[in-house]
């Protein structure tokens, strides 16, 4: 039988998450629901991604790719990159079998930025940083990457 009691608090937790999330994005998603299907895909990015994603299409060339480590893989479509790794959303590499895999595509794969943190909501939910949440992947980093460009709280790092 289905326990109502040990799954209505996560569904609620889970509800007041994500309506923080489009709160705190600085996003105006009301048009959507009033019957205006004709958004552009500018108008629902959140002004602080918006001069990271110019910066990034500005300076990845053609073969170049990008890895952010934040729990929003939405970055791979505002720049229309593919994600150099199986794990799009990076949070899911977690387990430390998954962690040396993303290190070693830091080294072997094209990936000139990586998104190392950011302020969004997601990100940060648990207060936990990339330094506690991925320590592999962020000892790799350290080794091929150098810190490169805060842009409106995304603090970018170029491989060296």
């Amino acid at each position: 039988s289905f326990r109502w009691k040990q799954t209505l608090p996560l569904a609620v937790l889970l509800s007041v998450l994500i309506y923080l999330f489009l709160w705190s994005s600085g996003t105006n998603y009301r048009h959507l629901y009033s019957g205006s299907a004709q958004a552009k895909d500018a108008e629902l990015i959140p002004k602080k991604y918006q001069q990271t994603i110019l910066f990034l299409k500005k300076n990845l060339g053609k073969n170049d790719t990008f890895l952010t480590l934040t729990a929003e893989p939405i970055w791979y479509y505002f720049i229309e990159k593919t994600c150099p790794s199986r794990f799009s959303c990076t949070i899911l590499a977690v387990p430390d079998l998954y962690q040396r895999e993303v290190a070693k595509g830091l080294k072997t794969k094209n990936i000139k930025y990586v998104l190392y943190k950011n302020t969004s909501t997601a990100s940060f939910i648990d207060q936990i940083g990339p330094d506690g949440r991925y320590p592999i992947i962020v000892e790799a980093l350290k080794k091929y990457y150098q810190p490169c460009i805060i842009i409106d709280g995304n603090e970018l790092w170029a491989r060296r």
